[in-house]
């Protein structure tokens, strides 16, 4: 708790100065506890990010909050990936489960009809962004993905999941956001949030290629989409860490890094 409470008192300061150096340099740490604790603090610290703070003081030994924020509930040990027949029982209610390992295999079953090389995992970079203006941005970015979609690919199977990186402004080159103009109306030494998607993504008939150059029409080429296979690596306990399995993990934080 003290690391904590050290971590949060930096947190603060760097918000009140505005050293968006500091506050990205923790918030991007490589220790995923100091990270998180972070990151939380951050989301106390700023407008706009309340409902993240919320869930994460909320969270409990006997109500865990499940966020992937959280200090407590986002680190996996390596013992509960192996619970796997529990999991996947309760991964066929069609509520939407908070626990990570039991969402990442509501989101990866319903790919399981489809063969692997007709899965593909899209990652799609759409604006840098201030907390304070996140949760608009997401609607906005949501529903120009809906529109794209009921236009070019109303059979396509997607699920999805939109994310935040924090940054220094100047870390970001335009040419990696659909919104060029977003990283360019904050100051360079800003710290900003790059939102993006990550997404599962199947569409009968269509070849990687297809999808990768339509992608890119909607919403820029470069660096901005990117549409990669899906792929295979056993990790420790024969787990596959990636596979559809593996991608939707990541995109529940069930992991928080992605091979």
């Amino acid at each position: 708790m003290k690391a904590g409470r050290h971590i949060e008192r930096r947190v603060r300061a760097a918000v009140q100065d505005q050293d968006g150096a500091t506050l990205v340099q923790l918030m991007t740490d490589n220790h995923p506890r100091t990270m998180l604790q972070a990151i939380a603090a951050y989301a106390q610290a700023v407008p706009g990010l309340e409902d993240i703070a919320a869930r994460v003081n909320g969270c409990s030994t006997h109500k865990r909050c499940f966020s992937r924020f959280c200090p407590r509930c986002a680190i996996p040990s390596p013992d509960r990936r192996s619970e796997v027949s529990n999991q996947e029982r309760l991964a066929t209610s069609n509520s939407r489960s908070k626990n990570p390992r039991i969402r990442a295999r509501q989101i990866a079953q319903a790919f399981d009809r489809f063969p692997e090389t007709e899965v593909w995992f899209v990652t799609i970079n759409f604006a840098a962004v201030m907390p304070s203006d996140l949760a608009e941005a997401i609607k906005v970015w949501r529903t120009r993905m809906r529109r794209y979609l009921r236009r070019v690919a109303p059979e396509a199977v997607v699920n999805g999941r939109f994310e935040f990186d924090p940054r220094l402004a100047k870390q970001i080159g335009s040419d990696h956001l659909s919104d060029q103009l977003s990283v360019l109306a904050v100051r360079a030494e800003d710290a900003i949030l790059k939102l993006h998607l990550h997404a599962l993504v199947h569409v009968p008939g269509w070849q990687r290629e297809w999808l990768t150059e339509s992608l890119a029409r909607e919403f820029g080429d470069g660096h901005v989409v990117r549409v990669r296979p899906i792929r295979h690596a056993v990790g420790p306990n024969e787990i596959d860490l990636l596979g559809t399995g593996g991608v939707a993990a990541y995109m529940a934080k069930e992991f928080t890094t992605l091979n």
